[in-house]
């Protein structure tokens, strides 16, 4: 198991590298439009959620390993494009050194280990991997910066109803839904839509992109 496996290479080095790992948005919570069959997590409403969960994560996989929670804007997860799970290495000058694949498939902690021991020779490593561009579009729909992000939002309103849903905003929106739904009604009201619009404004437009349809 892959946990067992970062336990194991965190002991090996931890006198000779820091190690953290950060919780970030649960990536199938239970109420997501695709759930997880197999963890039963409700999408966190609150830091304090979030914190609850990670203490309980890290007790069920038995992972000593200091951890750090991700602010409920996500900016961890946006920043180093690291959801569901991704491994990274930061150098001695504060730039990344390795970027593993994205998870879960791409979470592998022997690449990684093999990349940590040569950094700690001196060598480069083999593989580094950059995430990509913070805001990078998925899919169809993406383009444009802050000034045409009312018309993106007015977009994502696939029904026309004049509410978004989370099913409605791009994947991204939606690892933030709870944090963007105010009023925990379970969707964006207009009000809570114009604060979208703000939101994408200030971050360059980020969240632009094709929505996931319910599934």
């Amino acid at each position: 198991m892959q946990a067992g496996r970062l336990q194991a290479a965190y002991e090996k080095y931890q006198d000779r590298a820091d190690f953290w790992w950060i919780y970030v948005a649960e990536a199938h919570a239970i109420d997501d439009p695709r759930p997880s069959t197999r963890v039963k997590i409700m999408e966190h409403r609150s830091f304090e959620e979030r914190t609850e969960v990670a203490t309980g994560c890290a007790a069920d996989l038995n992972l000593s390993i200091p951890k750090l929670i991700d602010d409920m804007d996500n900016t961890i997860a946006e920043a180093y494009q690291g959801a569901p799970d991704r491994l990274f290495i930061i150098g001695k000058d504060s730039k990344i050194a390795y970027s593993g694949a994205k998870g879960p498939r791409g979470f592998d902690v022997a690449e990684m280990e093999g990349a940590l021991a040569a950094i700690l020779e001196g060598k480069v490593p083999e593989i580094t991997r950059a995430p990509e561009p913070e805001g990078r579009s998925r899919g169809a729909g993406g383009g444009g910066g802050g000034g045409d992000a009312a018309k993106q939002v007015a977009a994502m309103d696939a029904n026309k109803d004049g509410l978004l849903t989370k099913q409605e905003l791009p994947e991204r929106a939606q690892m933030r839904f709870a944090h963007l739904d105010t009023n925990g009604d379970g969707h964006l009201d207009a009000a809570e839509q114009a604060a979208f619009v703000e939101r994408m404004k200030t971050r360059g437009g980020k969240g632009k992109g094709k929505g996931r349809s319910s599934q």
